[in-house]
Parts: C-alpha cells; sequence; structure tokens
C-alpha cells in the first residue's frame, strides 16, 4: 500500500479496506464515506462502453462526474490473472462449437491468459489470492509484471522483459555503465520561462520531472500523464495530481482514457528544447541541456544502458570507439527505436525493462 499512496499528492496517510458490491453500490459507497476506491479499469471500462451505447442505465457518469482518477501503475498493481480477457465455455465432445469458436479465438491473448493463470496455480489457484499477474507481448519482448503475497506469505515481485535478442555478460563490474542512475549524468538542465500559458492544454505528457514548470498546479479538467513512475512520484511530491504513466514502456504503449476521461484526450508534450517529437505531436519545451564539463568517462567499458538518445549521442561524441564497439540496453520507447536502426554498432541493441533489470543480467 505504501507504494501506492507514494502516488497521491501531498503527504496522505492511507488504510486500505475491503469493499463489497457491483460496481455502481462501490461507486455509491465511496460518495457516501468520501473515500477512495481501486477498481479493475477493464470492468469499468466495459461498463462505461455500454452506457455510452445505451446498453445500460445505472448512472455510472453521474457517479463519476466528481470523481479524480488514477490508472495505477502495472508494475505496481499488476490486474489479477486473465483480468479483462473475454473467455466462451463449452463441453469438450462439442467438436462443431470448438470448429465456431476457433474463428474468433485471439491466440496471442489466449497465451497470455494461460501463462497468468499458470502463475495463479502454482500458488494455490483461488480467487482469493492476493497475486496480481500480467503477461503482455510487444515486438520487442514479453513483458512480465508480479506482484503479490501468497498463502505462506513468500512475497512476490517481478518486473521484467523477456527478449530472444542475444546478450552476453560483462567481463568484469569496471565494465558496465551506469551502476546507479546518477552516474548517468551528461547535462545540467536550465528552465525555459513558457512563452504562453498551460491552462488551456487538455493534457499534459510529461518526460521527465525537470520539464514541469515550477511551481505550476494542473486545473482540476486538464490530464496528467508522465513516461515513468518516479516522474510520477516527484510531480506527487510538488502536490501534482497525476492520472497515470506509461510505465517505462515507452510513448508507444496505449493509455486507455477515452471511457473513463469521457472524452478524446488532445495531450501537450513537456520536454527539452532538443526532445522527441513526432511533427504530428504537439510539444512545449520547458527545458534545454547544457554539456556538463565532468561527463562520465566510458575508457574500457563494454556494456551500455541508455536512458535517452541525447545521452548516448553526446557518448558516442566523446567515446566513439567504445561505442561503436560496445553492447548496448535501453528500454522500450523513443530511444529504443533510435538505437536499433543504427547501422554502425558492432552488436544488435537489448530492450531491458529497467536499469535493475539490465545490471542483473550484465554483471558477471
Amino acid at each position: 500500500s505504501q507504494c501506492l499512496t507514494n502516488l497521491l499528492p501531498g503527504q496522505l496517510n492511507c488504510e486500505f479496506q475491503p469493499v463489497r458490491g457491483n460496481v455502481p453500490t462501490r461507486l455509491r459507497k465511496m460518495a457516501l464515506e468520501s473515500a477512495g476506491l481501486v477498481l479493475a479499469k477493464a470492468g469499468l471500462d466495459r461498463l462505461l462502453e455500454g452506457e455510452r451505447d445505451g446498453y445500460l442505465q445505472i448512472g455510472l457518469r453521474d457517479l463519476l462526474k466528481d470523481c479524480r482518477f488514477q490508472v495505477l501503475p502495472i508494475s505496481l498493481n499488476p490486474p489479477a490473472p486473465a483480468q479483462g480477457a473475454l473467455a466462451v465455455e463449452i463441453l469438450r465432445d462439442r467438436q462443431d462449437l470448438n470448429q465456431l469458436c476457433a474463428e474468433f479465438i485471439d491466440e496471442k491473448t489466449f497465451a497470455c491468459v494461460k501463462r497468468e493463470r499458470a502463475v495463479l496455480q502454482r500458488y494455490g489457484g483461488g480467487c482469493h489470492q492476493k497475486i496480481g499477474v500480467a503477461v503482455l507481448p510487444r515486438s520487442y519482448g514479453v513483458i512480465c509484471a508480479m506482484r503479490g503475497l501468497t498463502d505462506a506469505g513468500e512475497v512476490l515481485q517481478d518486473w521484467r522483459i523477456e527478449s530472444a535478442a542475444p546478450w552476453s555478460r560483462a567481463a568484469s563490474a569496471e565494465k558496465v555503465f551506469p551502476l546507479r542512475p546518477q552516474d548517468n549524468s551528461w547535462f545540467k538542465r536550465r528552465h525555459i520561462p513558457l512563452s504562453e500559458s498551460l491552462t488551456t492544454v487538455d493534457g499534459l505528457f510529461v518526460a521527465r520531472a525537470e520539464a514541469w514548470p515550477q511551481g505550476y498546479l494542473p486545473q482540476p479538467t486538464q490530464i496528467v500523464w508522465t513516461a515513468g513512475v518516479q516522474t510520477w512520484i516527484k510531480l506527487a511530491r510538488q502536490g501534482v495530481w497525476v492520472q497515470g504513466c506509461f510505465d517505462g514502456l515507452g510513448e508507444g504503449e496505449d493509455m486507455g482514457l477515452d471511457l473513463i476521461a469521457g472524452r478524446t484526450v488532445e495531450f501537450t508534450k513537456l520536454t527539452h528544447s532538443d526532445g522527441n517529437a513526432s511533427p504530428s505531436q504537439k510539444v512545449r519545451r520547458t527545458y534545454c541541456l547544457e554539456d556538463k564539463e565532468d561527463a562520465p568517462d566510458l575508457r574500457g567499458k563494454t556494456h551500455f544502458f541508455w536512458m535517452s538518445r541525447t545521452s548516448f549521442e553526446r557518448a558516442r561524441k566523446l567515446y566513439p570507439k567504445e561505442i561503436s564497439e560496445g553492447h548496448h540496453a535501453c528500454g522500450p520507447g523513443l530511444t529504443y527505436d533510435y538505437l536499433k536502426d543504427l547501422k554502425n554498432l558492432k552488436h544488435p541493441v537489448k530492450v531491458f525493462i529497467s536499469l535493475q533489470q539490465f545490471l542483473d543480467e550484465s554483471l558477471p
């Protein structure tokens, strides 16, 4: 619960209690008790979709209109195994129905559900298990998330990418860069004064905490989305209500906000003066990068994890031999999209979910 309260603005002490009833009943209880409510987004989205199309008349919008929502990160709060997947149950010997169902089975979803349920079964398989599991296939690998507590008191925690891309361990820890996030420091950051107000912007996507304009508090109707959990936590400490994040998986991930927000949100990206942006993307440049004189020393390094394209570019300029011959890794997203297409790297680029996974698989 502590990791989730860190996502809320201010120093809030939250006590988590179970609540019973269907979704409208739970929402009414939340309003009556002036409390918060944690729900499965898949179920809420399904009800909102039905109400939007006129299939349900339970007034979900009226219950939600005065609420502020957050989409909890999968890394911290993965859903129940197979959450949101639809299944059809038939008799084993009805081959006619088997053939009919085969026409609309999504094989990727089916494979993910089997893996998620297998994890739950390993620890008892009951519906009261306090275990969340998510298996998400992507072009660069399979994202695996698990958190929970078994009946035996074992704490479960897993957040990684399974990838078939080749990788080898370094000869020594001295060959690996960086060993800590603060070691990967190439630039000083200087804020750029805003030329126009942000109050009319619908949604704000924050690439990193330094991009947030100092002292700005968003309007109640504005949606704030961050690149990762750490940026979310830093903004929350400044009193900013953040609705969700990409969980470090890159800007190509689907936010899935239209139903819960009640509209299609148009986002403006807050980034630095040389930050990546597509031609159609709205951008506000809120800070600039200035080269640090005491840049990291990469002489003799062989294994690298890059957190931005700009860091990689400066490193390549200063240490061309180490960069061209090295083993390179990064998280999913724009940095990977850039690195994987470079032609003068000796080894293919590998995707890891985090610096920690990179270190786990790179240190001897």
